[in-house]
C-alpha cells in the first residue's frame, strides 16, 4: 500500500481528498529485468480496497493474482489498483474540474510513485490498463487520450456507445432524481445518507454529468445533465458532449495513424449485460478492427456484475504483449 499526494486532485469542486492510496501486487517470483505492469480500475461505486477484499463465495482480485501467476498461467507484472474514486461514487477516470483530474493523476503520477518504488520497465508499450464497467471505460479513455503512458487495453463490459446505452439509464435516473426533489436536493441527500438501491444508476448518470459535461459555477453536484429534467427532452448541445466522451464514437472518428501506438484491446462482454453493453463492445471491437488495431474479441455467459473472474481470461495476455 502506498500513498501519493496528488496535486493533479488540487481544487477539486467536490473537496475530495487529494491524497490517495494505490495498492500494488507485486508477483513472488521477481525475474531481474524490470517489471512491466498493469493499472486495473473498478467499477462504478467500487474502490481498490473492494477489490481485493475477502469473499467467503469467490476469489478477490489478489487470489486470482496469486493462482495465474504461480500456476505460470501468467508472466510476472506489477498489478496497480489506484485510488480514483470520487464523493459521486465515480470520476469516470477523466480530467474534470468537478471531480479533479483523475486522468493526469493515472497517467503521470502514479506511474512517478511506482518508479521510485519498485524495479519498473519505462515507456508506454510496457503499460497497460484493464477494468470493469466505467473502469473499462476509463481504461480505453486512458489508452486513447495518453498513449504516451499506455499501449495495452482491456475492457470488460466498459461504458461505450452512448447513443443506444445511455437513454435508458437517463429515463430511470430522471424519474428517480424527480422523486427526491429533483438534482440539487437528491445529490446532498445521498452524499449524508450513502447510497440506496436506485440511487447507484441514478448517481453513475450524475457522475458523468459532472466529468462530461461541468457546470462550475452551478451548485452541487456541479453537473449539466443531456436532458431536460420536466421534459426529458434532450438537451443537443449537453448530448454532445457526452458523445464526445464516447470511445466509440472516438475510435470511429479518428484516422488510423491515431491509433498506431495501440499495440493490443482485448474487449468483452456478457451476452446477457443488463446495460446493453454486449452492443457497445460489438461497436468498439468493430471500429478497432476498421482501423487496424490487433484485436481480441469475446462475449461469455452473464450479464454486467459478478464477472471478476474475466480478469483470469485477461490479464495473461495483456501481460504477455508487454513482455514482447
Amino acid at each position: 500500500m502506498l500513498h501519493v499526494e496528488s496535486h493533479a486532485l488540487k481544487g477539486n469542486l467536490l473537496g475530495d481528498p487529494t491524497r490517495r492510496e494505490v495498492l500494488v501486487y507485486e508477483p513472488g517470483d521477481l525475474p531481474s529485468a524490470a517489471l512491466p505492469w498493469v493499472m486495473v480500475l473498478g467499477g462504478f461505486g467500487s474502490t481498490p480496497r473492494s477489490m481485493v477484499a475477502c469473499d467467503p463465495f469467490r476469489p478477490n482480485l489478489v487470489e486470482r493474482l496469486d493462482h495465474i501467476m504461480r500456476t505460470s498461467v501468467c508472466k510476472p507484472a506489477l498489478v496497480v489498483l489506484p485510488d480514483a474514486v470520487s464523493s459521486l461514487g465515480g470520476s469516470q477516470f477523466l480530467d474534470s474540474p468537478v471531480h479533479g483530474h483523475h486522468q493526469r493523476f493515472l497517467a503521470d503520477e502514479v506511474p512517478a510513485l511506482l518508479t521510485q518504488h519498485f524495479h519498473v520497465a519505462t515507456g508506454p508499450e510496457r503499460h497497460a490498463v484493464v477494468g470493469r464497467s466505467s473502469g473499462g471505460f476509463g481504461a480505453l479513455r486512458l489508452v486513447l487520450d495518453r498513449p504516451d503512458a499506455f499501449s495495452v487495453v482491456g475492457a470488460h463490459a466498459a461504458d461505450g456507445a452512448f447513443k443506444e446505452t445511455m437513454p435508458p439509464i437517463l429515463q430511470h435516473a430522471a424519474i428517480h432524481i424527480q422523486r427526491m426533489g429533483g438534482l440539487e436536493a437528491y445529490v446532498p441527500q445521498v452524499l449524508s445518507r450513502g447510497f440506496e438501491g436506485a440511487d447507484y444508476g441514478a448517481m453513475f448518470a450524475v457522475a458523468c454529468g459532472a466529468a462530461f459535461s461541468p457546470n462550475v459555477r452551478g451548485a452541487l453536484p456541479y453537473a449539466h445533465m443531456p436532458y431536460d429534467a420536466e421534459t426529458l427532452k434532450r438537451n443537443e448541445e449537453i448530448w454532445r458532449l457526452w458523445l464526445g466522451a464516447d470511445p466509440v464514437h472516438t475510435v470511429e472518428n479518428c484516422c488510423p495513424h491515431a491509433l498506431q501506438g495501440v499495440r493490443f484491446a482485448w474487449i468483452d462482454a456478457g451476452y446477457h449485460d443488463e446495460y446493453g453493453l454486449q452492443f457497445a463492445s460489438r461497436q468498439l471491437a468493430n471500429a478497432f478492427e476498421s482501423k487496424g488495431v490487433a484485436l481480441h474479441h469475446e462475449e461469455f455467459p452473464g450479464g454486467h456484475r459478478g464477472t471478476s473472474w474475466r480478469y483470469e481470461h485477461t490479464l495473461p495476455p495483456l501481460i504477455e504483449t508487454l513482455w514482447q
